[in-house]
């Protein structure tokens, strides 16, 4: 957790509070660690979100990358960092607006979604969440992460398939989704707001079906 905050030099001083603040924080994370190892990620991560579990200043972030090393080489799926960079790429880039907030059917669906993603690009889920993770960071001046070197070459394969797998032709079907959604916003007369709330809803939906079966 330590090596999660980076350079910043705050990183020791908010582990030894999750450590010291939360009665038990060994034994919880000692109890967390060997679900992740045992039953995968996501049934680790559902532990920890019940509130009886929960460990104060420990955010779904930090608490995911604890996870991800805890569940490597286990038994189970895998636990993938789910962090701000993350997050806000999947929204700004695929539309799809995970939650940091221990929602834990979010969690599922993006350990589940992400690891058959890599299956069909023949890399590890951790890799993909990496990468993912480094094209945020690259994306954001201001990130201690930023690393555009990494990709100011040509691309490799296994980068060019990520962006393919991710973003090939069902940006076509996802772009009609979005013309659906404005045609019918904007119809003459007044519409419900509720109707177009339903209809919003109702296209997020089929984007995320999109997404999931391409």
């Amino acid at each position: 957790m330590i090596w999660g905050y980076g350079p910043v030099g705050y990183g020791g001083y908010r582990t030894k509070r999750v450590l010291t603040e939360n009665d038990g924080a060994g034994e919880t994370l000692a109890a967390v660690a060997g679900i992740a190892r045992d039953q995968g990620g996501p049934a680790a991560f559902e532990w920890l979100a019940r509130r009886q579990n929960r460990l104060r200043y420990l955010g779904v972030a930090f608490a995911t990358k604890y996870l991800f090393f805890c569940a490597a080489n286990g038994n189970g799926p895998p636990a993938l960092v789910l962090d701000r960079l993350v997050r806000d790429w999947m929204a700004n880039t695929l539309d799809w607006p995970l939650n940091l907030e221990w929602d834990v059917e979010d969690y599922r669906e993006y350990v589940d979604r992400m690891s058959a993603w890599a299956a069909g690009l023949d890399i590890e889920p951790g890799n993909l969440e990496m990468l993912v993770f480094q094209l945020a960071a690259n994306g954001d001046p201001q990130s201690l992460w930023s690393a555009p070197d990494l990709f100011a070459s040509a691309p490799s394969e296994s980068t060019s398939q990520v962006r393919d797998e991710i973003a090939d032709d069902s940006a076509a079907i996802l772009e009609k989704l979005n013309d659906a959604a404005a045609m019918f916003a904007g119809q003459p007369g007044a519409i419900d707001p509720d109707d177009i709330a339903d209809f919003d809803r109702g296209v997020r939906e089929l984007k995320r079906i999109v997404l999931t079966n391409r």
